[in-house]
């Protein structure tokens, strides 16, 4: 008539649900594991060819700032360059010590990085100290520390 389970059997199907479920479980992890890893990895990449872009173009900015040009552009130049953020505060003060255009432009720059960036700025400009420049170059340096009170 009907078929009955016997107690063993049930105990048995029951493992082999178990270990089913354990399985299907460990692929869903794996699966969501991988899935992460490919995205950040391919995140990582994304974000390291964006930094190799963006120093080609700052170096390109920098570039421009060591070439002669008049005082305007040397401005516009040095925008640009503190538009990379905390990256540019070491080639704006390489500029300000080392730039055949002077060093109004680099200070203008760092002034305005100071407005997001100010430690980062105060802590080159403190390391800049044991730098050997011109005095004149030094003066303004020191100018814009005691302004930005580093």
């Amino acid at each position: 008539m009907g078929e009955k389970t016997t107690p063993k059997s049930e105990p048995a199907s029951k493992a082999a649900i178990s270990a089913m479920l354990i399985t299907v479980a460990q692929t869903a992890f794996l699966t969501w594991f991988a899935y992460n890893l490919t995205g950040k990895v391919d995140l990582s990449l994304k974000d390291r060819q964006t930094t190799v872009a963006s120093v080609k173009q700052m170096d390109g900015l920098i570039e421009g700032m060591l070439t002669s040009g008049d005082a305007d552009s040397h401005l516009a130049l040095a925008r640009r360059i503190a538009m990379y953020g905390s990256d540019a505060v070491e080639p704006l003060l390489y500029l300000a010590i080392r730039s055949p255009g002077g060093v109004a432009a680099p200070i203008f720059g760092l002034q305005l990085l100071s407005i997001k960036h100010r430690d980062e700025v105060c802590l080159a400009l403190r390391n800049a100290e044991r730098v050997p420049t011109k005095k004149d170059r030094r003066d303004e340096i020191e100018k814009l520390a005691r302004e930005l009170e580093c």
